[in-house]
């Protein structure tokens, strides 16, 4: 099954996500927590080097769990506070750029949680700044189109036009046709009849 982009939906308008809202913002911060939580605890990502604890490993994915959530919860709570009176302007573009964005400020307190969680002299060193930052932007990510793509295919069954069409719009080009007429001679002189064909080139 292959698919496309559909590249005229990434700027058009839509409706902003209802899982962004203000009413709906703390279960989608609840979601996310749930997630990172159940995922850190049982794949333990990224290597973790356990001489380096200060804390409990549950209490550290409690913690890098919470982190992301929390910056969710404040980001968009502040973004619905602040654009208020234009929320119906929303595009695919506008929500990669946020995710992005979300992503980078969660690799950040990651980063500034570092000394609290481990010890380690390297803590504040631009190593592990990159080095958490692009850890985020990996899983999130990936949890991200994930979720995205399990809605796109869904909706593109249902005939809903998306940025990633699984059901190809139909498109067909009308084929050119040519009319010929074929005389029939038979043995009895009234069954003669002329037979009306179209030929469709590709």
């Amino acid at each position: 099954m292959g698919f496309y982009i559909n590249k005229e939906h990434l700027i058009k308008k839509i409706e902003y996500p209802t899982r962004y809202q203000s009413e709906n913002l703390l279960n989608s911060s609840a979601i996310v927590f749930a997630s990172i939580f159940v995922f850190l605890l049982l794949f333990s990502p990224f290597g973790v080097y356990e001489p380096e604890f200060k804390l409990n490993y549950f209490l550290i994915c409690f913690f890098h769990a919470f982190s992301p959530a929390l910056i969710l919860f404040l980001y968009f709570g502040t973004y619905n506070y602040i654009k208020r009176n234009q929320l119906k302007k929303w595009t695919l573009l506008q929500e990669y750029f946020h995710v992005g964005l979300f992503l980078f400020l969660s690799g950040i307190a990651s980063f500034l949680m570092r000394d609290f969680i481990y010890t380690n002299p390297n803590n504040w060193s631009w190593r592990y700044l990159y080095e958490e930052i692009r850890n985020c932007f990996l899983a999130g990510i990936l949890f991200y189109f994930f979720l995205r793509m399990a809605g796109f295919y869904f909706k593109s069954k249902k005939g809903s036009p998306f940025v990633l069409q699984f059901v190809p719009l139909k498109n067909e080009t009308e084929k050119p046709a040519v009319t010929s007429s074929l005389f029939i001679n038979t043995q009895v002189k009234q069954d003669d009849f002329t037979l009306n064909r179209k030929i469709y080139y590709s």
